[in-house]
């Protein structure tokens, strides 16, 4: 990944004599957190949502009538933390985006 101005630079890399190229990519994974090129937190955001979404439909699958206090036990346990991991690093962002002057 490119980070910065100079993103028409091409990296190598060696072994047993022979010299590869390594393949530039837009967005990467890292601790489990999706950054962009841009170090935007978009990605982030867009892959959490989808995974606590399927997680919600395979508790809608798999629990035809739940009180709610079932639910928010499933809740709490499986569906939060992926919307929650790693908020303290993207969150300040899109505050700090979407304020209101």
């Amino acid at each position: 990944m490119h980070i910065g101005k100079n993103t028409e630079s091409h990296y190598y890399f060696t072994t047993n004599g022979i010299k590869k190229e390594i393949e530039v990519s837009k967005i990467e994974r890292d601790l489990g957190v999706w950054v962009n090129n841009e170090l935007k937190w978009s990605d982030q955001c867009g892959k959490a949502a989808g995974k606590a979404m399927s997680v919600l439909g395979v508790i809608k699958r798999l629990f035809k009538r739940l009180d709610v206090e079932s639910f928010k036990i499933l809740f709490n346990i499986y569906f939060r933390p992926n919307l929650e991991y790693c908020v303290q690093a993207w969150c300040p962002y899109y505050k700090k985006r979407y304020q209101l002057s």
